[in-house]
């Protein structure tokens, strides 16, 4: 616990540093966001350490990964076109949240649809049998 307060402290302090001094250029610019970067890692492995393996969210997000892999494309483009103008916040969070709900329906109608078609081929296989 104490080690993840840390890097949550040293990536507030690192983000903080970072937004007063975007603006400003200076050779620090690019050092500030890869150690931003690499805080931000060790802070998700540190916590990713105390969750357990058997975790049902774990286990839910890494069942329909590949569909949110598929569709976060199209999502994000239809996203965009329909919220164009509004701020960066709105559009990640919709994009996001729409992405995962259309992947959990397609996994459900994949899945009505494959055990639909095991049992036609199951009793097709077995009409011609008899």
């Amino acid at each position: 616990m104490f080690k993840c307060a840390v890097m949550i402290i040293l990536g507030g302090i690192v983000g903080i540093s970072y937004l007063k001094f975007k603006s400003v250029e200076f050779y620090g610019s690019y050092c500030l966001k890869v150690l931003l970067g690499a805080i931000l890692i060790l802070l998700i492995l540190q916590i990713i350490r105390k969750v357990t393996i058997g975790n049902k969210v774990l286990a839910f997000l890494g069942s329909i990964s590949y569909d949110v892999y598929l569709l976060h494309r199209i999502v994000f483009e239809i996203t965009a076109y329909i919220l164009s103008g509004t701020n960066s916040g709105l559009f990640i969070w919709t994009s996001v949240v729409l992405t995962v709900l259309l992947a959990v329906l397609v996994k459900m109608a994949s899945g009505i649809i494959i055990r639909w078609i095991g049992e036609n081929q199951c009793l097709k296989m077995f009409r011609e049998k008899n």
